[in-house]
């Protein structure tokens, strides 16, 4: 199973200190002299209902390496949705969890922000799914020219149902 840290975790004084040390260093900001109160303009209470977060990528050993992607790529069934496709192949040595890795190419968006956007809601949308995933298996999703013009809603539904084709989603 994917485990990821819970915001709720952090104390309020924590994360009080954390917006201000994650922002601007350990003083708040970088024209107030250190240890000087945070004014609501500039301190963590400034920033109201932003919420960190803590994962913004797959843990690491919940991801596939290149040799892995390779060979998943190489001997995967394939199944396609619109703009995606999911590649599944059964990895025996992992038995723990299933491991993952999401491919956008330059060809799909030229554009480096583009690329980034799209991985940032393939991953969030397999953070929510990852419960749900029967381990043992190796993924790799891949994108087509119309994967960027789709919602993050749309991108989810349309792994979610790749997923279930590909027999790797528990109901």
């Amino acid at each position: 199973m994917l485990e990821y840290p819970d915001v709720t975790n952090i104390s309020t004084k924590e994360k009080e200190t954390h917006h201000d040390a994650w922002f601007f260093g350990p003083s708040g900001h970088p024209d107030r002299p250190s240890g000087a109160a945070s004014t609501p303009a500039q301190g963590a209470s400034a920033f109201g209902s932003l919420k960190l977060h803590l994962a913004p990528m797959l843990p690491r050993q919940y991801r596939l390496n290149r040799v892995e992607i390779a060979s998943v790529l190489r001997r995967g069934a394939a199944t396609r949705g619109e703009g995606l496709m999911l590649r599944v192949a059964r990895l025996p040595e992992m038995i723990e969890a299933t491991h993952l890795a999401i491919v956008v190419s330059a060809k799909t968006v030229k554009a480096a922000t583009g690329r980034n956007l799209l991985k940032r809601r393939l991953r969030h949308a397999v953070r929510l799914l990852a419960s749900k995933l029967k381990p043992g298996y190796g993924a790799v999703v891949v994108t087509s020219r119309l994967a960027p013009s789709q919602t993050f809603t749309q991108l989810q539904t349309i792994l979610e149902s790749l997923l279930k084709q590909s027999g790797l989603l528990l109901i």
